[in-house]
């Protein structure tokens, strides 16, 4: 594998990241009454600790497309 085909794994991970992260966000911010009903399906009695925390993971989810795939890729790209 070389450095072009690596850099074009971190680029499509990028991508699908990102899809994903949108996803997320969509899901917390336009359809929250949804995503509050499914918790108390799932969760029951804790789903409002649950429910809470959805945005704090979306965060989490964030940085970690910023560390593992974006920083990666733009490092790629600058030096190759």
């Amino acid at each position: 594998m070389n450095v072009e085909q690596v850099t074009e794994v971190f680029g499509w991970m990028l991508v699908i990241n990102g899809v994903l992260f949108l996803l997320g966000l969509v899901k917390i911010t336009l359809f929250k009454k949804q995503t509050k009903s499914i918790c108390d399906f799932i969760f029951g009695d804790q789903s409002d600790a649950v429910y809470q925390s959805v945005p704090r993971i979306v965060f989490h989810y964030e940085i970690l497309i910023v560390v593992f795939n974006l920083v990666p890729y733009a490092a790629l790209k600058i030096v190759f």
